[in-house]
């Protein structure tokens, strides 16, 4: 058994772009190097195929993100304030010497609303036949089953809100070096970033090697909103957001809106879905990509054994086939866990 490791890092990327380059999406590579994928894959790349498994570096998916940046009234301040160096020294100081302060808190705020809450029975059930048609790929039947379920749920965790506490570079969310500078319209200003994630995404995209070289990155495609039913959800995301910033006490703090500094009208469709696309981003939880599941349908069996391999075991986010309400790392934590325990099973320790 060889230690393979799947990064959360995934870099910003614009909609529908490939993203190639990232070292930390390994696992996928490491069984393709190894000959263990899908023939077709192998070959294109130079590599001899040993073990035919489809499913290698199929079914990835991350949660998407999107939003809006806010000006803050004045008087009102965010991180922002770290700008100012002189600043950033007065609030350490604090911090050392009474364990309090900006620097105590963890900044960002979040939370969830089901999708069932925000839209009206006729919405739930057209997104429903929307999510289960056959018109577009992605998961397995059974899996658009379950989440066409949960998606009418009112206690189903549909959309996660998270608010960063700063102004930042909105437009520019592919680029993370950019989006977390402060944009040139915000200089010496206050504002705040808040944003909607899709929870549980229809969309689906791949993670392969596209050389023999171990030395080259795999080719890692998000496809991001490539299943309309994720524009939708968004678009009550959206809706919520604005909802938020225009309800007391928190409209009396936000002096406008500051990116898009133009009209949206949330009420159109095809505005908001050219907005979604054109600023779409990851919230850092890739997963999928060596999904477990039975042979033909998963990339590992129930006890995260690489299909048409023995002894080959993949312990990390990968084998997660579905994605979770909510940040991944808890659930990261529980498949080394039980992965522990099954090796220890299987060596009798």
């Amino acid at each position: 058994m060889v230690p393979v490791t799947y990064s959360c890092s995934l870099p910003l990327s614009p909609i529908n772009k490939p993203l190639t380059q990232q070292p930390q999406f390994k696992t996928p590579q490491i069984l393709e190097l190894s000959g263990i994928g899908n023939p077709s894959i192998l070959t294109a790349a130079g590599i001899k195929p040993i073990v035919n498994n489809p499913r290698i570096g199929e079914n990835f998916h991350d949660h998407p993100a999107t939003g809006f940046g806010y000006e803050l009234a004045d008087g009102e301040q965010s991180l922002d304030s770290m700008q100012d160096p002189s600043y950033v020294e007065t609030v350490m100081e604090e911090y050392a010497s009474t364990r309090s302060g900006p620097l105590s808190t963890g900044g960002a705020a979040m939370g969830f609303v089901s999708y069932a809450d925000l839209a009206t029975p006729a919405e739930v059930s057209a997104l429903q036949d929307l999510m289960l048609s056959s018109t577009y790929g992605g998961h397995t039947a059974e899996a658009k089953q379950l989440l066409a379920k949960g998606i009418a749920s009112k206690d189903e965790a549909s959309i996660q809100i998270v608010l960063l506490p700063a102004s930042l570079n909105v437009k520019h969310a592919y680029d993370q070096t950019k989006f977390f500078e402060q944009p040139p319209e915000m200089a010496g200003k206050h504002g705040f970033l808040l944003g909607a994630c899709i929870a549980r995404p229809l969309s689906v995209g791949t993670v392969h090697i596209a050389s023999s070289d171990p030395k080259v990155d795999p080719v890692i495609d998000p496809a991001y909103l490539s299943h309309p039913a994720d524009v939708e959800i968004f678009s009550k995301g959206l809706a919520i957001v604005e909802k938020m910033v225009n309800t007391s006490p928190f409209k009396e703090k936000v002096k406008r809106r500051y990116y898009p500094d133009g009209p949206l009208d949330l009420s159109d469709k095809k505005a908001v879905e050219t907005y979604v696309r054109g600023n779409v981003a990851t919230e850092y939880h890739p997963l999928g990509s060596c999904a477990m599941g039975k042979e033909g349908v998963g990339a590992v069996d129930d006890r995260l054994k690489v299909h048409g391999c023995k002894g080959v075991r993949v312990i990390d986010a990968s084998v997660i086939p579905l994605h979770v309400s909510g940040n991944i790392v808890a659930t990261v934590y529980a498949v080394a866990e039980k992965g522990a325990d099954l090796i220890k099973e299987d060596w009798k320790l």
